[in-house]
């Protein structure tokens, strides 16, 4: 079975999100004897080329002025490779459509991801609302949320439309569209507007196992944020806000907050202002070590696709907490079990599960240790298996 993987963006394994899911998939799937990977890409952040996948590279952004061309470079890797299936993972249009209609006149199926939440667009728009009203409280900008305040019902409905355009177009552009989890099926069709029949699909993000023994006694009392510093989405101003409300309480705790991004110096400047104590900004590391050491994971954005870093920091014991903002949340927390999951977005219940998980250590050890055998699903060798039995049904179907 040849597979070809569509992202914009050369996938590695230095790289974060959809390329790092790629490539551990990648690498997964290569070692059964009977699956070749392939991949096209236009943008090359990562360097080398990792063995035994066939590469094409387009170099440039899909337009008119190049559409012709970039198809025929496609035709010949795809019938060259005799590829079975176009394994889709780009979101941004032209380059996805322009495959799929090379790969549908050469008869080869193409399967779409989509790795985010559907109702997303509806939440960064608040997020945007909010960080303008940041701006104007913090740095005295009143005309961008004065403008935001204005456009807000015309935005609103134009984001609607675009949402409802886009994931159209993903799914028109596909003999089958995979969610990241079932529970986002029924947000996909609302909004949509779709009938999707048997052509949606569910299958989680993978993680990879790692080895790690657990020993509360080499934990420390430490709270951790691992998120790019963007403020729509990722919203890192709530957590600071919750430590300000509970670091007085807790003298021997800290708060680490890792990564880096656009609205870093916002996030600072809040830290500061709030005369948060204990809080450090570590910059962008790897977090395998910081998951080692902390006793407990943060998250406070207001939507995500998946959330990796709750089943990264599972993994070493270390105990999430996060916001019920998502659906898919479900498919990782069981709330009181494996972590907490708190009603979006209700601050005084998530200090109170918080401030449970600082003081109660059976409790908060007896969960570290669910916290790590129900990760266990989202395995990649076991993500892969969905995936090779995703894309042998497929090529039953056709064949029949």
């Amino acid at each position: 079975m040849n597979i070809c993987i569509v992202y914009t963006r050369k996938i590695d394994f230095s790289l974060g999100g959809v390329e790092s899911v790629c490539i551990n998939l990648a690498m997964e799937l290569m070692k059964r004897d009977d699956i070749n990977i392939f991949h096209i890409y236009i943008h090359n952040d990562s360097g080398e080329d990792k063995p035994g996948i066939g590469y094409l590279n387009l170099r440039e952004e899909i337009s008119a002025d190049n559409w012709e061309e970039s198809q025929l470079l496609v035709a010949e890797f795809l019938k060259r490779n005799q590829m079975d299936f176009i394994w889709n993972h780009d979101q941004h249009g032209l380059l996805q459509k322009l495959v799929y209609e090379t790969g549908k006149q050469l008869n080869i199926r193409t399967v779409s991801v989509y790795h985010n939440n559907p109702y997303l667009i509806f939440a960064d728009f608040r997020d945007r609302y909010a960080y303008s009203l940041f701006r104007w409280r913090e740095y005295g900008e009143f005309r961008p949320f004065l403008l935001q305040t204005l456009k807000y019902p015309l935005v609103l409905l134009n984001k609607f439309r675009v949402a409802r355009n886009f994931l159209r177009g993903l799914f028109l552009h596909s003999h089958s569209l995979v969610l990241l989890s079932d529970k986002f099926r029924k947000e996909f069709i609302k909004l949509s507007g779709l009938s999707v029949g048997n052509r949606l699909h569910a299958i989680s993000n993978p993680i990879c196992p790692v080895e790690y023994q657990f020993c509360p006694e080499k934990k420390k009392n430490q709270i951790l944020v691992v998120s790019r510093h963007v403020w729509f989405q990722k919203r890192i101003d709530r957590v600071i806000r919750i430590w300000e409300k509970v670091m007085n309480r807790f003298p021997d705790w800290e708060l680490i907050i890792l990564g880096d991004g656009p609205h870093h110096r916002d996030f600072v400047h809040l830290a500061e202002r709030l005369q948060t104590q204990r809080l450090t900004f570590a910059g962008v590391q790897n977090p395998a070590e910081f998951y080692r050491n902390a006793k407990i994971l943060c998250l406070t954005s207001s939507w995500e696709g998946f959330g990796l870093v709750l089943t990264e920091a599972q993994q070493y014991g270390c105990v999430p907490i996060a916001y019920r903002s998502y659906s898919s949340l479900d498919d990782i927390i069981v709330d009181g079990e494996n972590g907490y999951s708190v009603e979006p977005f209700r601050e005084e219940e998530y200090i109170d599960k918080l401030t449970r998980l600082m003081t109660d250590d059976a409790q908060r050890e007896k969960m570290a240790v669910a916290a790590m055998d129900s990760v266990k699903k989202f395995h990649v060798e076991k993500i892969a298996e969905q995936w090779v039995a995703l894309f042998s049904s497929l090529q039953e179907t056709r064949e029949d």
